[in-house]
């Protein structure tokens, strides 16, 4: 009995430094478990994206950049210009959205990631399908979010040896072994979760993400708007007739009781006169 008071305690203590140490501290090491090849898979990115965006490099090794560009193309080769896209990143890259809009003021999107060193072909198919209208680029600084990550796992790894070890010494009470293989079970949970996070994260680093806008020209010609106003004439004659059948509807029984107010108070007047 004695033995299990002292499991159980040892447990308890240990949940309760897990829960109140700090996940981070500041100054701390950066994720120092991290495969090599990965890391210098995020150095040969920067190497790589200098061009398309030579205003972040400032020598972080955890940026996650995001491009974007905007491109005008006619509104018949819209839908061919997204496809041609998406075709093209099938080969090269990951296609994580796409938005495509049909109509007056068609519209397309499709948002990519892909190696780094794919970034300035992709940027540059899509610029020569029609007039680039904006193109920018940002990066998101991981830094912080990959430290404490990585002191979050150190500090799961460690807690999940200690709890194998007092599962070993506790083989003989049972209550106390049911209560470490549950806790054990959390924190593994906890360590996967954890594990795919930190995956994330570096998969954010080493692959950038493109998104392309695709979007009509506002002004074709001289003679677009004319024949666009020409096409809606009868949509629009008939939503101006169903306007005045409207208003005719509402004022008749209007003019109706103003006739009614008009020879009552005349039959009144002349009363009274």
């Amino acid at each position: 009995m004695q033995h299990f008071y002292r499991v159980s305690l040892t447990v308890l203590v240990l949940a309760f430094a897990f829960a109140t140490a700090g996940c981070s501290p500041e100054g701390s090491q950066i994720d120092a478990e991290a495969p090599a090849p990965l890391r210098a898979s995020t150095m040969k990115m920067h190497a790589d994206t200098s061009i398309a965006a030579p205003e972040f490099q400032s020598g972080n090794s955890y940026l996650a950049f995001e491009h974007q560009i905007t491109v005008s193309v006619a509104k018949d080769e819209i839908m061919s210009a997204a496809e041609h896209i998406k075709s093209f990143c099938l080969e090269q890259c990951t296609i994580l959205a796409t938005n495509l809009q049909q109509g007056d003021l068609s519209y397309a999107f499709v948002r990519m990631r892909m190696a780094p060193e794919r970034v300035a072909t992709v940027i540059e198919k899509a610029g020569a399908l029609g007039q680039v209208v904006s193109q920018n680029t940002q990066a998101d600084d991981l830094q912080n979010q990959v430290a404490d990550n990585s002191k979050r796992i150190e500090m799961l790894i460690s807690y999940r040896d200690k709890l194998q070890q007092l599962e070993q010494n506790s083989a003989q009470e049972v209550d106390a072994l049911i209560r470490v293989a549950s806790e054990l079970s959390r924190v593994q949970s906890d360590l996967e979760y954890a594990q795919g996070e930190k995956a994330r994260l570096y998969q954010r680093i080493d692959q950038p993400i493109v998104s392309v806008h695709l979007q009509t020209v506002e002004y074709d010609s001289f003679w677009s708007p004319i024949g666009k106003s020409l096409s809606q004439f009868g949509e629009y004659f008939a939503k101006g007739t169903a306007f005045v059948l409207m208003a005719i509807a509402f004022g008749i029984p209007s003019l109706i009781g103003l006739i009614v107010l008009f020879v009552l108070a005349r039959f009144v007047w002349r009363t009274l006169k």
